[in-house]
């Protein structure tokens, strides 16, 4: 007898879970298999404009690298294309006809090496390309053409001495300098480098220069026929000690030929020096030139005392320094600075001790170089004299300021009334006291009434 069961549900279930485990599997691999697939016609457009730049190569070798031995150079995509020589790529609705796309070419020895780079993106309805998105070799950024890493041409070398930053227009306190040696055909191992900060632009004004520790590594051909650049940096550069002032950067260059023999020439003309330049060192705090206090209790409060500055630097103009008046030396921070001004007042002593108090003035120019001066200050005693009006009126009580041997007047007192009583005067300790009463303590002036 035939059976016709058929799946029962669990059974179902259990087939479908399997079922989405295989496709789950699947789909890593069907995207690998689609980016390769993607990658591939990358990579087989990358040949073909190499292609492309070989047969260039052929009929325009000699206005890229004249007749030197050795050179770099870049052939564009436009280029290539303009001599029928290469086609936009065909993959969906990319196209790779933009700056970023080239081939760079270099000449070693009479041996060619060629690297194709693709900057390439999606076209819009008017076949512009409003962003390179493709990149390939894969990078984070579009390749761009650099004149100074492959100069192309009839050059005169290939070369490159170049300093970071080249000049300096601001005055700062150091420039943190360093010099880069780059060269497409390798740098000979015996080439010496020095350099020498001077405040003149003239090489002959050098009487004694500094060695460069550049290393040029031994297996340069390999690096050269990969396409890549030679290249090494020095260390940060010292300026002279207590450097002020406007300087410049000359590099002397000795025995500095690349691999296929051909000398470094400068590109100022000199056949041995090279300047870079002027940097505006500012090496010296501002000065403080006078910082006296003006302020007496007889005319100011003498927990304000009021402050006559003289402050000046070399490059800094004076209403750009920065000022901080302080009792603490370390209490200036970056809200407690002011512009620079001849008078200022100080509020940070709040009574009247007696005591001597340092007063720190700080001043910082724009290059951030920092002067601190220190006087001293002596706030006098001051007493408080307190009113016991016996039931008359009230008074407030009253502070007064002692002289230099701590005492103090009373001065002009308070009046106070009481019905049907005479007022008699105040009292210390039963004695009668006045305006010219002398004190040196908080004192309890006493009301007394007839």
């Amino acid at each position: 007898m035939k059976n016709n069961k058929g799946f029962t549900l669990v059974e179902l279930l259990v087939v479908i879970v399997i079922m989405g485990i295989i496709t789950g599997l699947s789909f890593p691999v069907v995207r690998q298999l689609q980016e390769k697939n993607t990658s591939s016609r990358y990579e087989t457009y990358q040949r073909a404009l190499v292609s492309g730049a070989k047969l260039y190569i052929d009929s325009f070798e000699e206005d890229l690298f004249g007749f030197n031995n050795a050179g770099c150079a870049y052939i564009t995509i436009e280029q290539l294309m303009d001599k029928g020589l290469a086609k936009d790529i065909s993959v969906d609705d990319i196209s790779c006809n933009t700056k970023n796309t080239f081939v760079k070419v270099v000449k070693f020895q009479g041996n060619y090496t060629y690297k194709a780079y693709l900057g390439c993106g999606t076209e819009d309805d008017k076949g512009s390309i409003n962003e390179v998105s493709i990149i390939y070799p894969k990078s984070k950024v579009p390749y761009e053409i650099d004149p100074n890493l492959c100069k192309g041409g009839d050059e005169t070398s290939n070369i490159s001495i170049l300093a970071s930053p080249n000049s300096g227009l601001l005055f700062r306190q150091n420039y943190n300098v360093r010099v880069t040696v780059q060269s497409i055909a390798g740098v000979n191992k015996d080439a010496k480098l020095y350099y020498s900060w001077t405040h003149s632009n003239n090489p002959t004004s050098i009487t004694e220069m500094t060695e460069f520790n550049f290393k040029f590594p031994n297996n340069q051909a390999d690096t050269i026929q990969a396409g890549d650049i030679i290249t090494d940096t020095s260390e940060e550069l010292e300026l002279p000690t207590n450097a002020d002032g406007i300087y410049y950067l000359i590099i002397k260059a000795e025995n500095l030929t690349d691999l296929s023999g051909e000398a470094w020439s400068s590109p100022e003309g000199n056949r041995n020096y090279i300047v870079f330049g002027p940097y505006y060192i500012d090496g010296l705090a501002p000065s403080i030139d006078g910082a006296t206090i003006i302020s007496n209790s007889t005319e100011f409060n003498s927990i304000k005392p009021k402050l006559n500055l003289n402050i000046n630097d070399n490059h800094t103009a004076k209403k750009n320094i920065k000022i901080c008046v302080s009792v603490d030396s370390s209490s200036c921070s970056s809200h407690g600075f002011i512009k620079n001004t001849n008078t200022v007042y100080l509020n940070q002593i709040n009574s009247y001790t007696g005591k001597t108090h340092d007063i720190y003035i700080t001043a910082v120019d724009e290059a951030n170089n920092k002067n601190q001066v220190k006087i001293t200050y002596k706030v006098p005693k001051g007493y408080t004299i307190y009113y016991d009006t016996a039931g008359g009126t009230d008074c407030d009580d009253k502070y007064v300021l002692a002289d230099s041997e701590d005492n103090a007047t009373l001065g002009e007192l308070c009046t106070t009334t009481k019905p049907g009583k005479k007022f008699k005067g105040w009292y210390i300790d039963d004695k009668k006291v006045n305006n010219t009463t002398k004190i040196n303590k908080n004192t309890v002036l006493v009301a007394e009434w007839e």
